[in-house]
């Protein structure tokens, strides 16, 4: 998962649904300090045991499947199912918690809760007891955590997504790449954060943000009717306001 490749640009409206839709289960941040904290190392070992223990299940019902391969099919479909049934009854989950919800989002329609249910339902059946990322990994194949939950999320995202547009199967596929793509940026933006002044980080940020905005303007009104000097003349003005 983690070399795959996606031909989806970050701004079109596919890639940012799927960020919208990540972004919803983190609480909705909006700022850096906003984001949920990483998994602790309790929740990392608790992780490691449901998955284990699911591994162990899942060989439990190959070797029942064996025993009575001598069976007909849908008796042997039958055990299996009865077996099943009653691993659910016995097996005790860690309990999910849901982030925090600190912001507001726009631009997406609402997300309803049965899609919202199954999400935290299949985080809470990988051993996910908390919606976030562990933002110090480095790389996705370092994090058994981030890599269930971006499983989880690119697949729903996709489900959630194919209410209100079309996606096709080979862009379905690049869900993964979108998520593992958003993650790694994230994750360099927070450890930067994290590490220097956030006062001087957030600073910096803005600025660089009103100089990428500046660099479009420019382009928008070169391809108006406008002379170089004069472009200039007008982006300083509206530069000098600004900060104002």
């Amino acid at each position: 998962m983690a070399n795959q490749k996606t031909t989806v640009a970050h701004f079109e409206p596919y890639a940012r649904g799927v960020q919208y839709f990540i972004k919803y289960f983190l609480g909705a941040p909006n700022l850096l300090h906003e984001y949920p904290d990483g998994p602790s190392d309790a929740e990392k070992e608790s992780q490691y045991w449901v998955e284990k223990r699911s591994q162990q299940i899942l060989k439990q019902l190959e070797d029942l499947r064996r025993v009575l391969s001598d069976r007909p099919l849908a008796e042997q479909d039958y055990f299996v199912g009865r077996a099943k049934a009653e691993i659910r009854k016995r097996i005790q989950l860690p309990p999910f918690t849901a982030a925090t919800k600190v912001g507001d989002l726009r631009g997406h329609r609402p997300i309803p809760f049965q899609i919202k249910g199954d999400v935290e339902r299949e985080l809470a059946l990988k051993g996910i007891s908390r919606m976030t990322f562990d933002w110090t990994a480095h790389g996705l194949d370092e994090s058994a955590w981030n890599t269930a939950v971006v499983e989880v999320m690119a697949r729903k995202s996709v489900d959630w997504l194919r209410l209100s547009m079309q996606i096709s199967s080979d862009e379905a596929m690049q869900a993964p790449a979108i998520v593992t793509r958003w993650l790694d940026g994230k994750c360099r933006e927070i450890t930067q954060f994290l590490g220097s002044n956030q006062n001087t980080y957030e600073t910096e940020r803005k600025q660089k943000l009103v100089k990428a905005q500046f660099a479009r303007w420019r382009k928008k009104v070169s391809m108006n009717f406008f002379f170089p000097p004069l472009i200039d003349i007008i982006l300083t003005r509206l530069r000098v306001v600004i900060y104002i």
